[in-house]
């Protein structure tokens, strides 16, 4: 294979719209710092341009990744020095923005493009921020070239502008928002700074992602992009790369059967009932038609990295229900820092996944033939076969999460069996849903003994705290588990709801009761795991119920749990007027009562299995403030723990500094499960109250009325999603 490392940026053109008349002024070019791992997010930013540009004008979008010559040992990314060459690059003349490939524009970059420069050579924010700037081409190509960013630091090459008297002007800061800079409706360009909690996750070896708290605005821009069919490079305008490589195989047109991969295709093919399938060449013409399946399995991994994407889209496009890829692993580089235009096996899978987001109804699968190794194989998409999946339940039957697993099964129509443990052998399902450490461990083993095809749910922050493990791990919110793409994060545990019968039963003796009180009927429930009250909170919570009651006219009920310690201080604090009951927890029937007959319910901000509950009603629901958690010295160490995992330190720039040292052994050891983080119960009334489903004490109800929380439904979509199925 010829060298086909850049020698110099390749340009992506975006030209006015169609309808729209050219408005005559200079293109607006954007050079991109940016390095082959990093393709999600370098398409993002070509997006966000493309969504807020001026449609009459032309945009550049220069893509420096990648580029020979240059000695990148030393940066501290995969383009770090490429920024100094851009005045050469641009042709000494005119203007030029430069971007690192972290970032979103929000307003069109026109904007920063046609700015009043005042004579200065770049603008920045800071003489020492170089990640966004407006350079004046000719005026810094004497200290700013090619042979300059070749030789020498990135320190050195910023010290000698700003010590250059004219060179340096301030920008805008609007259009470098680092982080928690960014102001909604002002800010123009989004920088995600901090490495470990940029949304795409680009570093997994590296870091411990954690949360970034603007993390949807970027998702959903991917989104659109995927949405849009929005891609950097495409059939009728491929990478100069791909056309080099379509060269040389300009004789190889027809796809070539799949040999060694013959028995993979036969189980496909046999678990779709397909009979039509077609043998694709990657660098032959788009596939015509639709057929049952396609398969490519050789020559895709000569596609340059920057065109896979459009290729992979032809592919699935053409699929109405499986893919098989297949991509023989590339030799060990003899110079593992030197630019390559390929994808190295470890992002293959990436890639298909990507694909799978555009088409998730879709099955794939990924073999990656490794030189004098097992093949490696991976799935996604669809399932493997025709008719509704066949579901296993993992676990304690008796556990809540298992009977949630029953009842999102059951409402979704699929065939399921509940199997022990020790009982697992062929013929796999295509799902299993497991809850309990016992049912995690029996999915670890189930998802490695069939190689990934079926798909393994674990329910239950006892079974999830390492998402990793799994294709889907529930796990409720209040956990403070860091986020993950596989993780699926829920309101409280997940409940079923009682059976009908059951409830009619238990209503039957409570019945009277109700009706015979003034309404609304308010009951205050201190039932349930996390109803932990001192005197003090158990005194403040009867009164606050108290008067909750009183204010809304009707009457209160008052269900009290036995194991309570603090259950005479709260008792005391209702008074005469309430209607109090002892029960033995969220299994007895006055609870069923309670539930079905009450009218407006107050819960103790800890007592997370009640509120998810009663936000199931879609009836009011007052969260009242949990008090503070007792510290025993096991709780201690994991706030500790959790206190230095978030303690990043900050740089020169005004940034934070990449996650090392004790940081991320802490961080580490949180997201493995070897210590839990401590309990996040802001978060959880936070989202509770954000989606209607209650409010907090002290706040007024949700503006558009309480409405019902349905977790159970949400997640059965979600399974619908992993396993690409239309409901």
């Amino acid at each position: 294979m010829q060298d086909l490392a850049r020698t110099a940026p390749e340009a992506i053109v975006l030209g006015p719209r169609p309808g729209s008349a050219p408005n005559g002024k200079p293109p607006v070019r954007i050079f991109l710092g940016t390095e082959a791992s990093q393709f999600r997010p370098e398409r993002v930013l070509a997006w966000s341009v493309e969504r807020v540009r001026d449609p009459s004008r032309v945009y550049e979008i220069h893509l420096m990744k990648e580029i020979a010559g240059f000695d990148r040992r030393d940066w501290t990314t995969g383009f770090t020095n490429y920024r100094f060459a851009i005045p050469e690059w641009a042709g000494r003349r005119g203007r030029a923005i430069y971007n690192d490939e972290d970032q979103i524009y929000l307003s069109d970059p026109a904007l920063l493009f046609d700015a009043e420069m005042q004579g200065h050579g770049f603008l920045a924010i800071a003489p020492r921020e170089s990640s966004v700037m407006l350079i004046d081409c000719n005026r810094m190509a004497g200290i700013w070239n090619v042979e300059a960013a070749r030789r020498g630091t990135k320190k050195a090459l910023l010290r000698r502008a700003a010590l250059t008297p004219g060179l340096f002007g301030a920008c805008d800061p609007h259009w470098n928002a680092r982080d928690d800079e960014y102001r909604e409706g002002r800010s123009h360009c989004l920088h995600y700074t901090t490495l470990h909690t940029q949304p795409w996750r680009p570093f997994p070896e590296r870091f411990v992602y954690q949360d970034h708290p603007l993390a949807p605005l970027w998702v959903d821009l991917e989104r659109e992009a995927d949405a849009a069919g929005f891609h950097l490079f495409r059939r009728e305008r491929p990478s100069l790369a791909y056309a080099a490589v379509a060269r040389e195989h300009a004789g190889l047109r027809r796809g070539a059967a799949p040999g060694r991969f013959e028995a993979e295709l036969r189980d496909l093919a046999r678990s779709f009932g397909a009979s039509r399938v077609l043998h694709h060449a990657p660098f032959g013409d788009a596939p015509c038609g639709q057929w049952d399946g396609v398969v490519v399995t050789s020559g895709l991994e000569s596609v340059p990295e920057d065109d896979v994407p459009w290729v992979l889209d032809e592919v699935f496009a053409a699929a109405k229900r499986f893919v098989l890829v297949a991509v023989a692993a590339p030799a060990p580089a003899s110079d593992p820092h030197a630019p390559s235009a390929f994808a190295p096996a470890a992002r293959w899978p990436e890639h298909l996944e990507a694909a799978s987001r555009r088409r998730p109804e879709i099955h794939w699968e990924l073999l990656v033939a490794q030189p004098g190794a097992e093949t490696l194989r991976r799935h996604g998409g669809r399932f493997a076969g025709d008719g509704p999946p066949r579901v296993w339940l993992l676990g304690d039957e008796r556990s809540a999460e298992a009977l949630a697993a029953r009842v999102v099964v059951e409402r979704l129509g699929w065939p399921h069996q509940t199997k022990e443990p020790g009982e697992l052998g062929p013929p796999w399902p295509d799902l299993a849903i497991a809850s309990g450490r016992r049912g995690a461990d029996a999915a670890r083993s189930l998802r490695a003994r069939t190689a990934g095809r079926t798909r393994v749910v674990v329910l239950g922050e006892d079974a999830g705290a390492r998402a990793e493990d799994f294709d889907l791990a529930a796990t409720p919110v209040s956990a403070g588990f860091y986020p993950h793409p596989r993780r699926f994060d829920t309101l409280g545990p997940l409940v079923a709801p009682a059976d009908p019968d059951r409830r009619a039963a238990a209503t039957v003796d409570w019945r009277k009761r109700f009706e015979a009180a003034g309404a609304p009927r308010v009951v205050l429930l201190a039932v349930g795991p996390g109803v932990a009250l001192s005197r003090a909170e158990a005194r403040r919570l009867g009164a606050d119920a108290t008067r909750i009651a009183a204010e809304a006219g009707g009457t209160l009920f008052a269900l009290v749990d036995e194991s309570l310690a603090t259950a005479a201080a709260l008792e005391a604090a209702l008074g005469a007027g309430a209607r109090v009951e002892r029960c033995d927890g969220v299994r007895s029937q006055a609870w069923v009562a309670h539930l079905a007959l009450a009218d407006a319910f107050v819960v103790p901000g800890g007592a997370e299995r009640a509120l998810a509950e009663v936000c199931a009603t879609g009836r009011p629901v007052t969260i009242h403030p949990a008090g503070a958690a007792r510290r025993g010295p096991r709780e201690a160490a994991r706030r500790l723990v959790a206190r230095l995992a978030r303690a990043p330190r900050g740089n020169d720039r005004g940034t934070i500094r990449p996650q090392q040292g004790l940081e991320r052994w802490c961080s580490w050891l949180v997201a493995e499960g070897s210590v839990l983080p401590p309990r996040d119960l802001e978060r959880l009334h936070a989202e509770l109250a954000r989606r209607g489903a209650a409010r907090r004490f002290g706040e007024p109800p949700p503006p558009g009325g309480f409405r019902p929380l349905r977790e159970i439904d949400r997640l059965a979509g979600r399974l619908r999603a992993l396993l690409g199925v239309s409901a």
